[in-house]
């Protein structure tokens, strides 16, 4: 029902829990990660950064701002995950969710009931007023996590609504198990986006990488040439009941500013760098002959077996093999098709 970005599934499916979980630090979250992974309880997930956070729970950039202002996400959801709890029978179902808050409960995770609708700006403007003074807003539900069960409880009964349940719990839908986000959320930051490092790997990298990368760009942050997202990205990933994961190094940049795009060159650059010195792996964006030739040293010399394989299978390069690998050439810089006849 409805349109972006206020479309909503027409029921919510049985048996699923879209989950947006708040930890008390890196360390926790991580371990939690793991542990979720080990237990194999997830269909999905994602380490959601907190600037995401506010822009998934917000229509535009002037509500993005005021969030912000507020400080709240800082505090809660610096260390977010989100994920997709799926079962195949009542039983399963249930067995799952026990694990996951018993996961919680060992971890100070706060579960959030995502059916309960996105809060207003208004409202979250005044719960940062009242959490001012507050470090961790969250502190007596991690000491107390009846109160997390009680309070999702009163929710159900309450007479919510439930439109506005459906639409939260949709985004998350779309998010976590079709692999896909409106480009309004996504872009609307700056227009522009470009992406260093990243990989499907392990869990345990992605949060390496993310750390990375966070660090990387505090400097053009500093200087005003990229978006003040705090530096952070997310990881996550539905491959292997959530123990592998994907990266991307998000950089929200401007494309009307020649400074912007130079900052956004210069992290594309750290970052294929780093995939080597810090032994990242091969990144998302390492295509290209001269890509694969700069990193390939490290990785086993792939490049050169790239071209081999090329050169046996297409010497005529039928398939462009820019993205690639070009044909291995001879001696005289040429493949022996060049040399000799076309091969028909």
């Amino acid at each position: 029902d409805g349109c972006s970005p206020d479309y909503a599934l027409k029921e919510i499916p049985e048996r699923i829990a879209l989950n947006a979980i708040l930890f008390p630090g890196r360390e926790a979250m991580r371990e939690a990660g793991y542990r979720m992974g080990e237990a194999g309880i997830e269909y999905a997930n994602f380490r959601t950064p907190m600037f995401f956070v506010a822009l998934g729970m917000t229509r535009n950039n002037g509500d993005l701002e005021k969030v912000l202002e507020t400080g709240l996400f800082q505090k809660m959801a610096r260390y977010c995950i989100t994920n997709a709890v799926v079962g195949r029978s009542d039983g399963e179902f249930k067995w799952k969710m026990r694990v996951l808050k018993q996961i919680l409960r060992e971890t100070g995770g706060v579960l959030l009931p995502s059916h309960a609708g996105m809060p207003s700006v208004k409202r979250i403007q005044l719960l940062g007023r009242l959490t001012r003074n507050m470090t961790d807003p969250l502190a007596l539900l991690r000491r107390w996590p009846f109160l997390q069960t009680a309070i999702r409880a009163l929710i159900r009964i309450a007479p919510v609504n439930r439109k506005a349940g459906r639409v939260s719990v949709s985004k998350m839908f779309w998010v976590l198990l079709r692999h896909a986000n409106n480009c309004q959320g996504t872009l609307r930051a700056s227009q522009a986006l470009a992406t260093t490092l990243g990989s499907m790997d392990t869990w345990d990298l992605g949060i390496n990488q993310s750390d990375w990368i966070a660090r990387e760009k505090q400097e053009a942050i500093s200087k005003g040439h990229i978006v003040d997202d705090e530096g952070d990205l997310g990881c996550g990933g539905t491959f292997e009941g959530g123990h592998l994961g994907y990266l991307e190094g998000i950089v929200l940049y401007n494309t009307q500013d020649p400074k912007s795009m130079q900052a956004a060159d210069r992290l594309i650059e750290a970052g294929a760098n780093a995939s080597v010195e810090n032994a990242f792996g091969i990144p998302i964006a390492g295509f290209g002959v001269e890509t694969n030739a700069r990193l390939g040293p490290a990785c086993n010399d792939y490049h050169v077996w790239l071209s081999r394989i090329k050169k046996a299978l297409d010497p005529n390069t039928a398939s462009d093999p820019h993205f690639y690998a070009e044909p291995e050439h001879d001696e005289e810089g040429q493949t022996p098709l060049i040399k000799g006849e076309r091969h028909e």
